[in-house]
């Protein structure tokens, strides 16, 4: 395992990534679903997403079209239809991304005791960016997953 410092963020902020790298482990049978975007072209890129719920349930969006223009938080929007809550962070430059598909904090309590993180497969290994997920063009990552967490306890 890579040992990585984290850079100067808030504590709490800083407990959360902590502890979304040690919930990591994905590992369940998955759900196939179908994301519909653009039609393929020159500009499009395709990509693969899972939506893993913490429950056991896994929700795979393969080979969805997007635009090689677009970043994570975009494709997040497309597969889940809008059905996210997010409020975007300036300083961060990138959204934090509390609910997806009415699965996480309610938007009264952002910072409740669950998390989604945001991850990317590169080769065979599940990787924490340590970015946002509006920092991560499609362009970078073909593969990522949105893990759900309950009980952090920050």
């Amino acid at each position: 395992m890579k040992r990585v410092t984290l850079p100067a963020l808030s504590h709490r902020l800083r407990r959360i990534i902590q502890l979304l790298v040690i919930l990591g482990s994905i590992g369940f049978v998955p759900i196939l679903a179908h994301a519909t975007s653009t039609s393929p072209g020159a500009n499009t890129i395709s990509v693969n997403v899972l939506l893993n719920y913490g429950n056991g349930t896994l929700v795979w969006y393969n080979q969805t079209l997007v635009p090689s223009t677009w970043n994570f938080f975009n494709v997040t929007e497309l597969i889940t239809k809008g059905n996210l809550g997010a409020v975007f962070f300036a300083s961060f430059g990138s959204h934090f991304v509390y609910s997806i598909n009415s699965v996480g904090c309610p938007a009264s309590n952002i910072f409740c005791d669950e998390a989604w993180g945001f991850w990317t497969l590169d080769g065979i290994c599940w990787d924490l960016p340590f970015v946002g997920v509006d920092m991560i063009p499609v362009s970078q990552s073909r593969r990522c997953s949105c893990r759900h967490s309950l009980n952090v306890d920050v």
